[in-house]
């Protein structure tokens, strides 16, 4: 007789699955027009002027001058914009790719750090940072006019290595050339003697091995060496 009696339908299974559960996607940030004019416009915050060695504080992603935020650190360790502490961080510059950048690790911080500076001595403080970067431009002109100096020892060591020639130009009214000078005009003219030892100096680095400043000194005094007195007289 219990075989014959129906068996019991097995409990039911709710699924999971089929409860609707909120999904939570995250929120497309569109950039509005004036976001892209503010990254148009890129300069610090703090100098108002286009940034110099960008460096990004960790802890709120804003940008500053490497000089300007290192400065600001000194009197107080809130970010500028947002008011965040940067207090136990790190400064992140020389940036040069997402993976190739420089960690500047703070000192600590003062007890009692003074107040910010206000009138005058905030004056002296963007004076100061205005006067480092221009110490900062004219670093960077100088090692660009090294980089100029090697690409034209370059260009002219090619030009001896293929035994190439200047193109003759008459020296007249039209061309307004004038003859090579004679040696007792050349002796004459520091702006000649000048332009002569910068151009010798020049074309002597086309050799390294070359004493420079002895042989644009001795290519210099050569013709006045080996002419005497009366030669130069009758020229």
């Amino acid at each position: 007789m219990n075989e014959n009696r129906p068996a019991s339908p097995p409990p039911k299974r709710f699924k999971l699955e089929s409860s609707p559960s909120p999904s939570f996607e995250p929120e497309e940030h569109v950039l509005e027009p004036n976001d892209a004019e503010s990254l148009e416009q890129e300069h610090c915050s703090i100098c108002l002027q286009a940034f110099l060695d960008r460096t990004i504080i960790p802890t709120c992603a804003h940008e500053f001058c490497f000089e300007c935020i290192l400065l600001w650190s000194e009197q107080s360790r809130k970010c500028p914009l947002c008011s965040r502490s940067f207090e136990n961080s790190y400064l992140i510059h020389h940036i040069r790719s997402t993976y190739d950048y420089q960690k500047h690790y703070l000192p600590p911080s003062r007890s009692s750090p003074p107040l910010l500076p206000t009138g005058e001595s905030r004056a002296r403080a963007l004076r100061n940072t205005r006067r480092e970067r221009e110490w900062g431009r004219r670093a960077r002109q100088q090692r660009d006019q090294v980089d100029q100096l090697e690409r034209a020892i370059a260009r002219r060591r090619w030009i001896y290595q293929h035994d190439l020639y200047a193109k003759h130009v008459a020296s007249n009214s039209y061309t307004r050339y004038r003859p090579f000078p004679t040696p007792i005009q050349f002796a004459a003219s520091p702006d000649l003697i000048s332009r002569m030892t910068i151009f010798l100096r020049r074309e002597l680095h086309v050799w390294p091995d070359l004493d420079v400043e002895v042989s644009s000194a001795v290519f210099i005094r050569r013709p006045f060496l080996m002419l005497g007195d009366s030669r130069v007289s009758n020229i």
